[in-house]
C-alpha cells in the first residue's frame, strides 16, 4: 500500500515478480496505489477512492487518506484465499493494519523498510505530533499480531524487534538489490579512486545522504 505514487516501489516489486517467475516461486507481487493513467501492469491494484486533485485541506486529505486505507483493508480480506502467506509492506501510522492483522487467516509478515517512529519524527507531515503517538500505540500491537517481520537491514530489524518486545518472532533479511539480466555483462571499469554515485528519485532526510557526504568531506583518500 502506497498513499502516492513511488516509481521506485514499483520497480522493485516489478523486479520481484520478474525474479520469482524465473525460479518458477508462486509468488506474486502486487502494489495498491494510485499508479498514473497510462500505465499497465499485473502489479499495479488502483484504489477506486483517490482524486489526481490536490486536496485543498488538511482534514480533507486525512479524509481521503482514511478511504483509501479502508478499501486497502477490504482489499486484502477478499483476497487472502488465493494466497499461502502474506507480505504486507509496512504503512506508518495506520490503526486499520491492526484490524487487517487480526481479521486475516492467512500468516502476516511485516515488511519494513524505514525506522518508522523517527522517519515520522523528522518528516514535514503537519500531523505529525498526533501521527507519532499513533504509530507508536498501534504500530507496537500490529507487529504484536503478526507470524513474522521481514526488514531490509539489521539496523531495522533489530528495531523492529526492539519496539515490538517481542523477541521469538521470526525476523527475516531481505536487502535491496539490482537485478541485472543474465545476458548483461557488467563491465569492471574501476579506477584509482572510488567513484560514488547516490540515486533517489527525491532525497529524504531519513536516506542518508547527509552521512554520506559528511564522510566523503572527512575522508583523506581520494573519491569521486
Amino acid at each position: 500500500f502506497m498513499d502516492s505514487w513511488e516509481p521506485g516501489v514499483f520497480k522493485q516489486m516489478c523486479c520481484e515478480q520478474l525474479a520469482a517467475d524465473n525460479l518458477g516461486l508462486p509468488w506474486r507481487s502486487r502494489l495498491f496505489a494510485p499508479a498514473p493513467a497510462d500505465l499497465s501492469s499485473p502489479v499495479i491494484v488502483r484504489p477506486r477512492f483517490y482524486s489526481s486533485v490536490e486536496a485543498k485541506s488538511v482534514l480533507t486529505d486525512t479524509l481521503h487518506r482514511i478511504s483509501r486505507r479502508v478499501e486497502y483493508r477490504n482489499w486484502i480480506l477478499g483476497e487472502q484465499e488465493n494466497f499461502d502467506t502474506l507480505l504486507v509492506r509496512y504503512s506508518t501510522a495506520n490503526p486499520l493494519q491492526l484490524t487487517l492483522a487480526k481479521k486475516l487467516s492467512r500468516p502476516v509478515l511485516s515488511v519494513h523498510h524505514s525506522l518508522e517512529v523517527e522517519q515520522l519524527q523528522i518528516s514535514n507531515h503537519p500531523l505529525k505530533r498526533v501521527l507519532m503517538p499513533v504509530e507508536k500505540i498501534f504500530g507496537k500491537k500490529f507487529l504484536t499480531a503478526v507470524q513474522g517481520m521481514v526488514a531490509v537491514t539489521d539496523e531495522i530489524a533489530r528495531y523492529e524487534t526492539t519496539r515490538s518486545e517481542v523477541f521469538d518472532k521470526p525476523v527475516f533479511l531481505y536487502p535491496n538489490g539490482v537485478l541485472v539480466p543474465d545476458d548483461k555483462e557488467v563491465a569492471d571499469r574501476r579506477g584509482k579512486f572510488p567513484e560514488v554515485l547516490f540515486v533517489s528519485s527525491k532525497f529524504n532526510s531519513w536516506q542518508g545522504l547527509d552521512r554520506l557526504l559528511d564522510c566523503v568531506e572527512q575522508a583523506n583518500d581520494n573519491c569521486v
